[in-house]
């Protein structure tokens, strides 16, 4: 389980409102080998554990693993070149967007909405207000909500909205 937060160490304000979403190990893998290959000079000093075919559940494990992983996503937090890389990008949208695709072609469209909600809470939070990804997810967002014949018209315009402002708001990064 993965949780981003935006948190106000300075002033001791903690986020309370986290976005939460699920990341196994490959998807840890993927990250690092992808951003390793693009930026191996940032990446030098930092260990990624082995993948272990046993012994998964073991706690020294799980407590090693949890470590590595904070310290690789810390590094992507305080770099913007490893956060607009490619891998980061996958990262942390994939998951969800192959999710909110397989639910649309399916007809799904209120769960495909809740999933791409999630997802925008996490893009947003990892990248700012007016970048690509976010706008992107927005997006999609506004098109799943407008393919539902109405049904989801409500939120298609609030988030139509929002999509707009944030839009309008300034230079896309």
């Amino acid at each position: 389980m993965l949780q981003v937060r935006q948190d106000q160490t300075d002033s001791r304000i903690f986020d309370p409102d986290p976005a939460n979403v699920e990341r196994r190990y490959t998807h840890f893998l993927d990250l690092y080998n992808g951003l390793k290959k693009e930026y191996p000079a940032l990446l030098n000093n930092l260990s990624f554990p082995r993948k272990m075919l046993m012994g998964n559940f073991d706690p020294n494990l799980i407590s090693t693993r949890c470590s590595a992983f904070e310290s690789l996503l810390n590094l992507i937090a305080s770099e913007s070149r490893l956060r607009n890389a490619p891998a980061a990008i996958a990262f942390f949208q994939d998951v969800e967007l192959n999710e909110a695709k397989k639910l649309i072609d399916e007809g799904k469209f209120d769960q495909a909405l809740s999933v791409l909600e999630t997802s925008f809470k996490l893009l947003n939070k990892v990248y700012t207000d007016r970048s690509r990804v976010v706008l992107s997810v927005l997006c999609r967002i506004v098109a799943c909500a407008g393919s539902s014949g109405g049904a989801l018209a409500g939120p298609v315009e609030r988030w139509a909205q929002l999509a707009l402002r944030r839009y309008e708001a300034g230079d896309i990064g």
